[in-house]
């Protein structure tokens, strides 16, 4: 399958073999051919942040339509702040 972001001055892509269930396939994005670090910073905006989309092909066949990619571009200028990660430092501990 291959996998490509439109809509930015940057362009990304990706092919990967996918195995898929009934019509279901799980894929981890990036996982190939990193996506630049800007990918997600110029181009095309409106209100809600940068308008990109996510076109999938099957054996060189573009399905239809591309997919709108929502709010989570935004996720990524959070991995990593002023002081490193932001993930916890520490397991959290159940509480109960």
């Amino acid at each position: 399958m291959g996998f490509t972001i439109l809509g930015g001055t940057s362009s990304w892509s990706e092919s990967q073999t996918v195995n898929v269930a009934n019509g279901f396939f799980s894929v981890l994005l990036g996982s190939v051919t990193p996506f630049p670090a800007d990918l997600f910073a110029s181009g095309q905006t409106d209100a809600f942040g940068p308008l990109r989309y996510l076109r999938v092909s099957v054996n060189g066949e573009m399905l239809s339509p591309d997919i709108g990619i929502v709010s989570a571009p935004w996720g990524i200028s959070t991995v990593a702040g002023p002081a490193g990660p932001t993930e916890p430092s520490e397991r959290p501990v159940p509480r109960g």
